[in-house]
C-alpha cells in the first residue's frame, strides 16, 4: 500500500487543482466509468443557475488503480487518472523500479511532476536543483524539448504523479 506524506498530499492537491484550471479535459473512458457508477448529477443550488447541471466528481482508492506497461520492453508502469497520454492532456501515476535510469531524452510538451514515493533524481543541464535526490512531495517542471534524465534511486520503486497538457512522447538525442 502506498503511504503518502502530508507534503505529498498537499502538493498533489495543488497540481490537481492547477491542472483543472488549465482547461484539462476530463472525458476519459476511465472517468466515464467512474461517473456511471456515481449518483446522477443534481442541479446546483448556489451561484449556478438552476438549469445548469454539475457533473459528478470522482474518487478512486489506490487499490482500484489499474497499472499497465508504459511501452513494450520497458519496466515502467502507469495508471491513468484522467485523459489519454497518447492523445493530449492527462494526469498519470508512473512507477519506476528502483535503480531505473531513463537515459537522455526529451518530450515535445512540458510536464509537471510530483514525487509520491521513493527517491527521484531528475537531471537537466543548467536547471535549478538538477541532479539532487528528491524526496516524496518534491516537484519538477520539465520544459518541453529539454533533454533530461530521470532516475529512481536503488532500493525502492518511485511513484510519480505527472501532468502534461500535450500528448506524451519521447524524443531521443541525435547521434
Amino acid at each position: 500500500m502506498i503511504k503518502l506524506k502530508p507534503a505529498s498530499i498537499f502538493l498533489l492537491s495543488i497540481v490537481l487543482m492547477l491542472s483543472g484550471m488549465s482547461g484539462c479535459s476530463t472525458n476519459s473512458s476511465s472517468e466515464q466509468s467512474i461517473s456511471s457508477q456515481t449518483q446522477q448529477a443534481k442541479p446546483a443550488t448556489s451561484d449556478v443557475s438552476q438549469s445548469e447541471v454539475v457533473k459528478p466528481g470522482a474518487a478512486r482508492d489506490v487499490s482500484e488503480l489499474k497499472w499497465t506497461a508504459q511501452a513494450p520492453g520497458l519496466p515502467i508502469q502507469e495508471s491513468t487518472l484522467w485523459g489519454d497520454r497518447k492523445e493530449g492532456s492527462s494526469g498519470v501515476l508512473v512507477k519506476l523500479p528502483g535503480g531505473f535510469d531513463s537515459g537522455l531524452h526529451a518530450h515535445t510538451g512540458d510536464y509537471h511532476g510530483v514525487l509520491v514515493a521513493g527517491t527521484w533524481i531528475h537531471i537537466e543541464e543548467g536547471a535549478v536543483g538538477s541532479g539532487k535526490e528528491l524526496s516524496p512531495g518534491s516537484y519538477v517542471m520539465q520544459p518541453g524539448k529539454g533533454m533530461h534524465i530521470d532516475k529512481c534511486k536503488p532500493g525502492a520503486e518511485c511513484i510519480l504523479f505527472l501532468y502534461q497538457d500535450q500528448k506524451a512522447d519521447v524524443i531521443l538525442p541525435e547521434k
